[in-house]
C-alpha cells in the first residue's frame, strides 16, 4: 500500500465523520502543544505542566479514537479520555518517548528522527494491547517499524504538505488533524497486516 493509498483511504473512511471527529481530534492535538514558549512569549509554567501530565493519556485516546475510525467501528467523543484508565502506564511511555527522542537529536539529529520513526507505533501498540509494559510497547513499534521507518518518513513529509496547504486555507487545517490521525492508524494496521 503507497502512501497515497493510505492517505486516500483515511479521507474515504472520514467521509461523512468530519463534522463528529475534528473537535476531538483537535484536542488530542491541542494539549501536547498547550506549553509553546518563544523569545517573546512565555507561558504560564501550569500549562507545561497540563501538557507533560496530560499528553500521554490524550495521544493513547487519539489512538483508539483513530483505530476505530480506521476500522469503521463505532467512536464516540469520550474515547479521547480514555487513556486516563491507564495514566502511569500512558504518562510513562509519553515521557520514555520524548527522553529518547531527545537523546537522540542531542546526538546530531538524525538518531533523533530514527527514533521518533522506529518508536512511532507505541501508543498504537498500547491500544491494542493494554497489558503491555512501557518497554514492550516501544519493542513492539520497533519491532513493526524495522523495515518501514523510510516509508514513515515520506509519509511525514506528505502530512507537512497536507497542514501546509491546509494553514494556507486558514481553517483547512482543522481537516488535517483527522487525516493525519486515521491516516496513522491506517498505516499501523497496514505494518500489522505485512
Amino acid at each position: 500500500m503507497s502512501n497515497t493509498e493510505i492517505i486516500s483511504k483515511a479521507y474515504d473512511t472520514l467521509s461523512g465523520k468530519w463534522l463528529r471527529v475534528l473537535f476531538p481530534f483537535f484536542i488530542v492535538a491541542l494539549i501536547p502543544n498547550l506549553y509553546q514558549p518563544s523569545a517573546n512569549y512565555s507561558p504560564p509554567i501550569y500549562l507545561a505542566f497540563i501538557s507533560l501530565f496530560a499528553s500521554g493519556p490524550f495521544i493513547y485516546g487519539g489512538s483508539l479514537l483513530a483505530l476505530k475510525i480506521s476500522r469503521g467501528e463505532d467512536f464516540n467523543f469520550e474515547m479521547i479520555f480514555s487513556g486516563f484508565n491507564h495514566f502511569i502506564k500512558t504518562l510513562l511511555l509519553y515521557v520514555s518517548f520524548i527522553l529518547i527522542v531527545i537523546a537522540g537529536l542531542l546526538l546530531l539529529i538524525i538518531p533523533g528522527i530514527y527514533f521518533s520513526l522506529k518508536y512511532s507505533m507505541c501508543f498504537f501498540a498500547l491500544v491494542e494491547n493494554p497489558e503491555l509494559s512501557i518497554g514492550e510497547a516501544l519493542q513492539r513499534s520497533g519491532d513493526l517499524m524495522k523495515e518501514d521507518k523510510y516509508k514513515l518518513f515520506l509519509l511525514y513529509l506528505l502530512y507537512f504538505l497536507i497542514v501546509i496547504a491546509g494553514l494556507i486555507t486558514i481553517i483547512g487545517w482543522l481537516w488535517a488533524l483527522p487525516l493525519i490521525y486515521v491516516s496513522s492508524a491506517i498505516f499501523y494496521e497496514y505494518l500489522k497486516n505485512k
